[in-house]
């Protein structure tokens, strides 16, 4: 693996790319949908081994981190 993408207090270079993915289209107005996607995709790339509900899950606990519900 690119990074230690387990542990959210270190650096993690695939996340820093995840993210900059989904910011960046959503800057652009792309849709939420798109941006997720893209940023999954970035993910994937980084990490192939990993299977997509776990992937999935990863994804998405650094996009809505912080956020409320």
């Amino acid at each position: 693996m690119c990074c230690d993408w387990k542990n959210a207090e270190r650096f993690c270079r695939c996340r820093m790319a995840v993210l900059r993915a989904y910011h960046g289209l959503l800057e652009r107005g792309e849709p939420v949908t798109t941006a997720r996607q893209a940023a999954t995709m970035v993910f994937r790339w980084h990490h192939p081994d990993i299977e997509a509900p776990e992937r999935d899950h990863i994804v998405s606990s650094w996009l809505d981190r912080g956020r409320l519900h």
